[in-house]
């Protein structure tokens, strides 16, 4: 059935509509674009604070090579979060 098709409601060969999940899923997208701001944002303070638990540990090098690698990620996925938009997390997910 065809999306245009699914927008207005037609029943499909099973007798049930598509236009709930439409909206169901519009509302969920909207919901996690509001939240999505916050989450980047968590990542970066927890970006930050492993970045400063590196910083101090100055007698492991290995170690404090391999956290602040981590801190890197971490900041990595926080600017995905935050510039990459739901429907295509969905689809990397």
């Amino acid at each position: 059935m065809a999306k245009a098709q699914r927008k207005t409601g037609k029943i499909d060969r099973d007798g049930l509509t598509y236009r709930i999940f439409d909206d169901a899923l519009a509302l969920a997208t909207t919901l996690l674009r509001g939240r999505k701001d916050s989450g980047a944002g968590k990542l970066r303070s927890l970006a930050e604070a492993t970045r400063g638990y590196a910083a101090s540990m100055t007698d492991l090098p290995n170690l404090r090579a391999q956290v602040a690698s981590a801190s890197e990620g971490i900041e990595g996925l926080a600017d995905y979060v935050l510039h990459t938009d739901v429907e295509h997390m969905a689809g990397d997910a």
